[in-house]
């Protein structure tokens, strides 16, 4: 059994959303039965589920008998899947129970000032918890430069899902979806997200397994990749983005670079990040982000302000 807490960072980053359709896709591909657990204030999933009845979905509120043993004792009940919405706040006693239980926790932000301010705050439950973490970009918007300044942010503290998700016109729920093509890309995504996660836990039976891209093995687990461009110097060439961690990603490409040399980005729904190569071997390449000191103040200014306050916050509140 794996469990899987997906902690929204801020309220309407679309952290119930996701768990539901993380849920679906898990049904979809035999990981069921599902348990979705809601841990988050307004029990939306909890909900949604009792009035949608999806297939393969088991949902309820986190309560005064949920702890992490409980959670844990699911697997001898036969459930193969928990999913855990939630919310994390100071002085919430449920903070501890549902990170100690988790294999993995998605912490999901939404490159904005308003979906920033409290990615800090999560980030010291999480790393206080010493709880197996990485990041997930959810509701990209046009502006580019603000994604892209995000991610980069981001995978200084940890990793970051090479599926970016953007901020579709409307995103239905899982029982909602059409045949229209926005719906059909919707469900891509997702499933590509889910199966990214699944290769995140894989390599521990049951507890993540986080890559530095100057390691070895570089995502060996991660059975999604996302397809992207680079271009060096002047030529376009299609690549894979394994993961975006330590300052830096992993790709694969028929198209070898060395060592050393520089390289431009096109990673989809972020836009153009500048690389630099620091190792290469057998189609596999590490990237180290490159952005100089007036770029970096402008464009992770304002992202690291904001993650660093939440943390700051969350000192204030415990001193």
């Amino acid at each position: 059994m794996h469990t899987v807490a997906v902690v929204a960072a801020n309220q309407s980053v679309g952290g119930s959303t996701l768990v539901a359709w993380l849920a679906a896709c898990a049904h979809t591909n035999g990981d069921a039965p599902v348990v979705a657990l809601d841990a988050s204030e307004d029990q939306a999933l909890a909900g949604w589920a009792r009035d949608a009845r999806p297939d393969g979905l088991i949902a309820a509120a986190w309560d005064a008998s949920c702890n992490a043993a409980s959670v844990r004792g699911l697997g001898r009940e036969g459930v193969s899947t928990v999913l855990i919405d939630a919310k994390l706040r100071p002085d919430d006693a449920r903070n501890s129970e549902i990170l100690d239980a988790s294999d993995l926790v998605v912490i999901v932000v939404q490159p904005s000032g308003g979906g920033l301010d409290r990615v800090g705050e999560a980030l010291d439950f999480v790393e206080e918890a010493a709880a197996p973490f990485l990041f997930v970009v959810n509701q990209a918007t046009d502006d580019e430069d603000m994604t892209a300044a995000t991610v980069v942010s981001l995978a200084q503290h940890g990793t970051v899902s090479p599926i970016i998700l953007p901020r579709y016109a409307t995103c239905p729920l899982p029982n909602e979806i059409g045949a229209d093509d926005t719906d059909t890309a919707i469900a891509e995504d997702m499933a590509r997200l889910w199966d990214y996660l699944c290769g995140r836990l894989a390599p521990a039976h049951g507890a993540a397994e986080l890559t530095h891209p100057d390691s070895d093995d570089i995502a060996a687990a991660a059975h999604y990749d996302r397809p992207a461009t680079f271009v060096v110097p002047e030529m376009v060439y299609p690549c894979h983005v394994i993961d975006i961690t330590e300052d830096g990603l992993v790709f694969t490409s028929e198209q070898e670079v060395p060592p050393g040399a520089r390289l431009r980005m096109n990673l989809p729904y972020v836009g153009q990040i500048d690389c630099e190569i620091a190792k290469a071997s057998s189609g596999r390449m590490n990237a180290h982000f490159v952005i100089d000191d007036a770029r970096r103040a402008e464009l992770m200014g304002q992202v690291a302000m904001l993650v660093d306050y939440g943390r700051d916050q969350q000192r204030v509140q415990h001193a």
